[in-house]
Parts: C-alpha cells; structure tokens; sequence
C-alpha cells in the first residue's frame, strides 16, 4: 500500500513507480494537481484519491486495505516537499503559511498514526521525501 503525498505530476509518477518497483499495491494517493491526478488515475485506477493530504489518515489507509480484503505488510508514504512557500528566490514567499510548506508534516504525522496504531505494529513504514522543483 502507498500513500502518495504531492503536489506535482513528477512526485506522484515517482512514488507509484517506487511503489511497483518493491512490489507495493497502491491503495491511497493525495494529490491537488489534476494533472498529477489523472496519471495516477491511469496507472492505478482502483486507488482512493484525495485532494487533500490532511483528510488521509491510518485509519483511512487501514479502511480502504480491509476492503479490498488484503492484508497490509507495509506502508510506503512519501511525497515532495514544494519550495515555492521557502524559497528565497520567490521575495513574496509565505513561509509556514503558504499551503503548500507543510505537506511534509503530515507525511511525518501520517506515519506516527501508523506507527502508534496497536494493529500496525508489524507492519513496516517506509519513507521518501522528493525535493520537487519551482
């Protein structure tokens, strides 16, 4: 099972790649770009998606795996992490408060959720952290 958390086409077509590269059926996949959306759409047409990254959570992840009756061994999350809201080549930046800085925490919150859940405990979290361009 993968979550993939994105905001660009690059980052989402990365992680189903990595995903099917070890072997990991895709259940879960944010992402806000309707670009980055179709791929996934198209190279794995059963998954949940969701526009929003803060609406995915181990529970939902755990949800979705039961339904498809298979049996969750690992979770690889992962995702990029936008520079737009950083960057000191953009003089209007945001920082925290651009929508976009944060995702890399709720790949770090989802990830906890997981680790913390008592049913989880055998299975294995894998992480990535794309640097995704401007």
């Amino acid at each position: 099972m993968t979550a993939t958390l994105s905001r660009k086409a690059s980052s989402s077509t990365a992680g189903m790649r990595l995903a099917a590269g070890i072997g990991c059926d895709v259940a879960v996949a944010s992402d806000n770009d309707p670009v980055a959306q179709g791929v996934v759409k198209h190279c794995v047409p059963a998954v949940v998606h969701l526009d929003d990254i803060s609406q995915v959570s181990a529970g939902l992840m755990v949800a979705v795996v039961e339904r498809r009756g298979t049996k969750l061994s690992a979770v690889l999350a992962g995702g990029g992490s936008p520079c737009q809201g950083n960057s000191a080549q953009k003089v209007q930046r945001l920082g925290w408060e651009d929508e976009r800085s944060p995702q890399p925490l709720h790949l770090q919150r989802l990830c906890q959720e997981i680790e913390r859940r008592p049913t989880l405990q055998h299975v294995a979290v894998l992480r990535f952290l794309e640097n995704v361009a401007s």
